[in-house]
C-alpha cells in the first residue's frame, strides 16, 4: 500500500484552507466609527398667519348678525388675537326678508416678516350654509347701491365664492399674497333671507 508523506497531508490542508477562504466572503469592518445624538423637542409658536376680527366686526356683530370670538393666544413674549380653527362663525338673517351685506368684518392676518418679493398663497376652502356668499378683498370693500367693490375702486379686484343651494356645496379659491408687502386680505360676506344650513370653512396658507 502506497504510504502518504506527511508533507502531502499538510499540502491537502494547505490547499482545503485557501477553499475555505475563497468561498467565505470576508466582512469589512470600518476602522472608525463616530456617533452623535441630538436632543429633540416640540415648541409651540405664535401663528404667522391667522384669522381675525375684521374693523366691521363690532358694528355687524351689535346687530347680531355674526358672531366670530376672537381669543388671546399668547406664547412666549407674543400675543396673537385671533380666531381660532375651535370656533364657530354664525351668521345672522333678516327677518324683514332682506340680504344683509357684512363687509371687512373678518380679515386674514399677514404678520410674517418675509421679504415683500416672498410668495405667499392662502386657499379658502370648505362650504357655506345655502344662501351664504363670501367676498375677500386685498383692500377694504364697499357697496355701491347694488354691488360689492373696493373702497378706492382700485388694487386687487373684489372675489366672491358662493355655495348655493341646499346643502351647502364646496367651493375653493387660491389667493396670491407677498411676503410682508400685503398684510391683510378683507373677507365679508352677502347673507339673503333664505340663508339656511350649516358649513365649514377652510383657511390653509403656503410661505
Amino acid at each position: 500500500m502506497k504510504r502518504k508523506s506527511r508533507f502531502g497531508f499538510i499540502s491537502r490542508i494547505g490547499l482545503l484552507n485557501l477553499l475555505l477562504l475563497i468561498a467565505v466572503p470576508s466582512v469589512v469592518v470600518a476602522s472608525v466609527v463616530v456617533a452623535y445624538s441630538y436632543p429633540n423637542s416640540v415648541a409651540a409658536q405664535s401663528d404667522q398667519i391667522y384669522l381675525a376680527q375684521g374693523p366691521n366686526y363690532a358694528a355687524a356683530n351689535s346687530l347680531n348678525m355674526i358672531t366670530a370670538t376672537q381669543t388671546s393666544v399668547t406664547t412666549g413674549s407674543t400675543t396673537v388675537n385671533e380666531v381660532t380653527s375651535t370656533t364657530t362663525i354664525q351668521f345672522g338673517s333678516s327677518a324683514g326678508g332682506g340680504t344683509v351685506y357684512m363687509l371687512n368684518v373678518l380679515k386674514i392676518v399677514n404678520a410674517t416678516s418675509l421679504p415683500a418679493n416672498t410668495n405667499v398663497f392662502v386657499w379658502i376652502n370648505g362650504t357655506l350654509p345655502s344662501g351664504v356668499t363670501l367676498f375677500y378683498s386685498a383692500i377694504p370693500m364697499s357697496f355701491t347701491g347694488s354691488a360689492v367693490t373696493n373702497a378706492t375702486l382700485s388694487g386687487a379686484s373684489v372675489s366672491s365664492l358662493a355655495s348655493p343651494g341646499s346643502p351647502a356645496t364646496a367651493f375653493s379659491a387660491q389667493v396670491h399674497l407677498y411676503g410682508a408687502s400685503q398684510t391683510v386680505l378683507y373677507i365679508g360676506f352677502e347673507v339673503t333671507s333664505a340663508a339656511t344650513g350649516t358649513g365649514t370653512m377652510t383657511l390653509q396658507y403656503q410661505m
